[in-house]
C-alpha cells in the first residue's frame, strides 16, 4: 500500500524543514565561536549552544529516521510525528505552520487508514450503522 499524496507531501515538507533547521545552528555555532575568538561571547554561552544543537540535531536525525519508515511504511507509529508537530508550534511562524498542517493532515480518513495498515478508522456514520446493524439483527 502506497503512503496518500498528502502524506508525501507532508513528509516533503518535514524534510526540507529539518534540513534547513540543521544547516541554520551550525552556522550560527561557527559565529559564535568567531565572536567568542574574539572576545564578545563568554566561552561559556558557546558550549550552552553547542549543547543545546546536539540534542536538537540528535532529535532531528531520529525523526528524519522515523520519517523514511512513515515513507516506506515499515511503521506506522505517528506518535512521533505527533510529538514533533507539538513542539513545532512553539517554532514562531514557520513551525507553527507545518505542525498545525501535520495535525490536519494526520486526521485525514485516508492518512489514517494508511497508518492504520489499510483499517479505516471509526467515523460516526460507521458507528450508527453498526448499532442499527446490531439492532436489527438482534430482533430477528
Amino acid at each position: 500500500m502506497n503512503p496518500p499524496k498528502k502524506l508525501k507531501i507532508l513528509l516533503l515538507i518535514w524534510t526540507i524543514y529539518l534540513v534547513l533547521s540543521l544547516i541554520i545552528p551550525i552556522v550560527l555555532v561557527f559565529e559564535f565561536m568567531k565572536d567568542a575568538i574574539f572576545g564578545s561571547l563568554t566561552n561559556g554561552l558557546v558550549v550552552l549552544y553547542a549543547i543545546i544543537f546536539i540534542v536538537v540535531f540528535a532529535l532531528q536525525i531520529a525523526f528524519i529516521k522515523h520519517l523514511r519508515k512513515l515513507w516506506k511504511g515499515t511503521t506506522s507509529n505517528d506518535l512521533f510525528l505527533r510529538v514533533m508537530a507539538g513542539l513545532q508550534l512553539l517554532s514562531f511562524p514557520f513551525g507553527t505552520a507545518l505542525g498545525v498542517g501535520t495535525y490536519i493532515i494526520l486526521h485525514d480518513i485516508e492518512v489514517r487508514t494508511y497508518l492504520n495498515h489499510g483499517v479505516a478508522p471509526m467515523t460516526k456514520e460507521k458507528l450508527l450503522a453498526d448499532i442499527e446493524e446490531l439492532k436489527h439483527g438482534n430482533s430477528r
